[in-house]
């Protein structure tokens, strides 16, 4: 049995090539065709995906185990969560039904967390032909979280950071300044895009 205590939690998503991916140490890649996770056993080169398999998960979402192919063995993983962002990575794996990607949706991002506390938000708008037409960039520093901009480049305090009903990312910053980032993505996407928002702390 593999053990794993997170420390690296975090979900990825890029419409273009139809990739959900959900992160606590392992990378889990969701295969739309069955509306299932599998396990990414290379997950910083090549993919080399492995189909997870009598997946058990408790109450509250704070252990999950299943069976996977590791090194052409069959094996027994087990999760124990850490915090908050641990138990809902554990609960998608574990009931997530989603059957469509919309590869003409436009932005693509990746939400890290790590042990428990923001790490960084990027999020690209892309058009058909890949040219980047927006970005947003959210990164957590010490007790701080900044937002970083490009043009003219700057590093902001950010002291709010939230999702609307209107399908886009509101944020304050410590200057008084208020900005919004609307979101091209799916409604399933967007709701599980929410529910991380919903658990990045700021100090009070």
């Amino acid at each position: 049995m593999k053990i794993i205590k997170p420390k690296i939690s975090g979900i990825t998503y890029e419409p273009k090539v139809k990739e959900l991916c959900l992160i606590a140490d392992l990378k889990f890649v969701y295969d739309l065709n069955i509306r299932k996770f599998h396990l990414d056993e290379n997950p910083h080169g090549e993919p080399c995906l492995k189909e997870i398999f009598d997946i058990i998960v408790d109450e509250i979402f704070s252990n999950l185990s299943f069976k996977s192919s590791y090194r052409n063995k069959e094996t027994i993983f087990k999760l124990e969560s850490q915090n908050e962002i641990d138990n809902l990575v554990f609960k998608v794996i574990s009931s997530l039904n989603l059957s469509v990607i919309d590869q003409d949706e436009m932005d693509k991002f990746q939400l890290f967390f790590e042990e428990g506390r923001f790490k960084e938000l990027d999020i690209y708008k892309q058009n058909e032909k890949y040219e980047l037409i927006d970005s947003l960039a959210v990164t957590g520093d010490e007790d701080e979280i900044i937002l970083i901009k490009q043009n003219p480049w700057g590093r902001f305090k950010v002291d709010h950071l939230a999702c609307s009903d209107q399908k886009q990312l509101d944020y304050s910053l410590t200057n008084g300044e208020l900005g919004i980032y609307q979101l091209d993505i799916n409604d399933a996407i967007y709701s599980l895009f929410s529910k991380f928002i919903e658990r990045v702390k700021f100090r009070k």
